[in-house]
């Protein structure tokens, strides 16, 4: 069964003189990055890629996640997860995945609106809220090509103070 790990990047600086995809992570961002490899490492969960954000908050809570996770897996940079980009593109550049388990960094709205599509299938209205250095895993009920038809179940949820208790 096919199982997609969502991770919203750590807590990052206000501005940058670089621009919003040059915002780098606090201190705080860090060790949130941190707690998230650890909870992959004591979850077990081992994506065969990962997919990021071209922000540099983005990429960087995700070699942090890895590194401390010890998980050595290709890491992908995907435009269509960038900052303001929609659920429709989300949509688009995982059901291209042809991987069983992918794990994908990146950015509120589109990731609560992910999240919450997957799990009421697009049929439910509520909200799955995917905090700054949150974790989610979705079991799909088919594959990453039929992931817009089809959702998936939430397994777990784990926001940055569930995260905190892990440790």
């Amino acid at each position: 069964m096919a199982s997609l790990i969502l991770i919203r990047h750590a807590e990052a600086e206000g501005f940058s003189s670089a621009g919003d995809l040059g915002r780098r992570l606090t201190s705080e961002g860090q060790k949130q990055a941190k707690r998230l490899g650890f909870a992959l490492t004591r979850l077990n969960l081992r994506p065969e890629v990962a997919i990021s954000s071209p922000a540099e908050r983005a990429r960087r809570t995700l070699e942090i996640a890895l590194g401390q996770a010890s998980i050595s897996v290709p890491v992908e940079i995907e435009r269509r997860i960038a900052p303001a980009h929609s659920l429709e593109d989300h949509l688009s550049a995982l059901a291209e995945r042809g991987e069983e388990r992918v794990l994908i960094c990146g950015h509120n709205p589109a990731l609560t609106e992910l999240a919450s599509f997957l799990a009421g299938a697009g049929r439910f209205q509520f909200t799955v809220r995917v905090d700054r250095g949150a974790l989610a895993v979705f079991e799909l009920r088919g594959s990453f090509a039929t992931i817009a038809e089809a959702g998936a179940m939430l397994r777990l949820l784990l926001q940055p103070r569930e995260l905190e208790r892990l440790i």
